[in-house]
């Protein structure tokens, strides 16, 4: 039983993070209720199999489950309650079960490691659904023409930025055969191609951070690899690309490069920027609701007699702080430094005592936190699965090390106790 709610569990990590349901709707027209088949039974399988409990005691799941508490907290002082009531609710419903599945079933290393190839086979359904549905209509960039939470060229950079590490750590596993690691390389290239191709400012200063990250963490030898291949790389992914959207990544530094569009998307950030510290230190508690800020932003402007975005604020920290208040915030950056915390202690621990490939893992899942982490500096990401998902799954890796780490010292523990003591008889067991 327990085997088939796990593969339940993977399903449904297979389905969020690949947005299949949503690109079979696209070109059906049919909405096949996928998530609602096999979450469900993931569900029950934590709460049934103890994957509470096993959670509970880490500091990162206590300061989630604080964030979502103060979120249901805010819904009565929200400006539109009804509104805010739904956000929890679909929150709840579609993204929070995310943790609580990552984190709360996988016993062993070759489950956990399932988890990992299943982000990694999800990478590889993104590349082929942009590739199907890529939209060149803007110009400077691309978007996806399914209208789903990825056809946004700001969130498909931000979502390339979490499974990519997924497919870098089949790449680099051991005893890995050579035909996978290059089927899984080239598609890594093909998906940084695809975010330098979205034109995203925002995703690359993350994707920048994230190999500045990669270099910090890797070998003297990987570094001496990396510091030959990966300026070539990314010299001719640069050179691949259409001179517009190079233009449009260049504008981060040289306004003089930004296009008409870009300009005006950059005064649009800083006004809404602007907008949400205001509401921040007007609404410090509890906020103007949850997912109301650009409903708020709207009619406030509209009172005064000007001209609204009514657009979501483009900072996921200040989306938080605006719409469910300061501790809200706190609670959010709690969990995510807790969660780059333990990532850190689990690859120590695993370089230790000489586990290569949870290192290798603990690594890859890091760099994912960091690069969709930097990314949502510029996105409203507040309320993503996607966060909670990797975090889960840094849990679980940490769990799963700590029970190798407590087996090896027991039976380093009864192999002393057994051991001959020269000059004396053998123990009868080792006779």
């Amino acid at each position: 039983m327990r085997t088939g709610i796990f593969l339940c569990a993977l399903a449904l990590l297979f389905l969020r993070f690949s947005f299949l349901p949503e690109t079979i709707e696209y070109f059906t027209g049919i909405h096949t209720y996928l998530l609602y088949l096999f979450a469900p039974p993931a569900l029950i399988g934590v709460l049934a199999f103890g994957g509470i409990k096993r959670i509970s005691r880490y500091s990162s799941a206590k300061f989630w489950f604080a964030y979502v508490a103060w979120m249901i907290a805010a819904i009565p002082f929200s400006s539109w309650i009804g509104g805010s009531l739904g956000t929890v609710q679909t929150y709840l419903r579609a993204d929070f079960i995310m943790f609580l599945v990552a984190a709360g079933l996988a016993l062993n290393w070759t489950e956990c490691r399932l988890m990992i190839y299943v982000i990694a086979l999800a990478a590889v359904v993104n590349l082929v659904t942009a590739n199907f549905l890529m939209d060149q209509g803007l110009g400077d960039r691309i978007s996806l023409q399914s209208n789903g939470m990825i056809s946004d060229p700001n969130d498909l950079a931000a979502h390339l930025l979490v499974v990519l590490p997924c497919l870098l750590f089949v790449v680099l596993k051991p005893r890995m055969p050579i035909f996978v690691r290059v089927l899984s390389g080239s598609a890594m290239v093909y998906g940084l191609f695809l975010l330098l191709r979205s034109g995203s400012r925002g995703g690359f200063i993350a994707l920048l951070f994230t190999l500045l990250l990669a270099v910090v963490f890797a070998t003297p030898r990987q570094r001496l690899i990396a510091a030959i291949v990966a300026p070539t790389l990314l010299l001719a992914l640069i050179a691949a690309l259409p001179e517009p959207t190079w233009k449009r990544l260049k504008s981060i530094t040289d306004d003089s490069e930004a296009t008409e569009a870009a300009a005006s998307s950059r005064e649009a950030r800083i006004y809404l920027l602007k907008k949400s510290v205001e509401f921040t230190l007007q609404h410090p508690i509890f906020g103007v609701g949850p997912g109301q800020f650009q409903n708020f932003e709207g009619i406030q402007a509209t009172a005064e007699g000007r001209r609204g975005a009514w657009h979501a604020t483009h900072n996921t920290f200040t989306q938080i702080s605006s719409e469910c208040g300061i501790p809200a915030l706190l609670f959010f950056l709690g969990a995510l430094l807790s969660s780059f915390r333990l990532l850190w202690r689990i690859r120590r621990k695993a370089l230790a005592i000489k586990e290569k490939e949870i290192a290798i893992a603990a690594t890859c899942i890091t760099l994912a936190v960091a690069g969709f982490t930097a990314a949502s500096f510029f996105l409203a990401n507040g309320y993503r699965f996607q966060f909670l998902a990797i975090s889960g799954l840094a849990l679980t890796i940490d769990r799963i090390l700590s029970k190798h780490l407590v087996r090896q010292l027991q039976e380093r523990a009864i192999s002393k106790e057994f051991s001959p003591v020269e000059g004396t008889e053998p123990h009868p067991l080792n006779a």
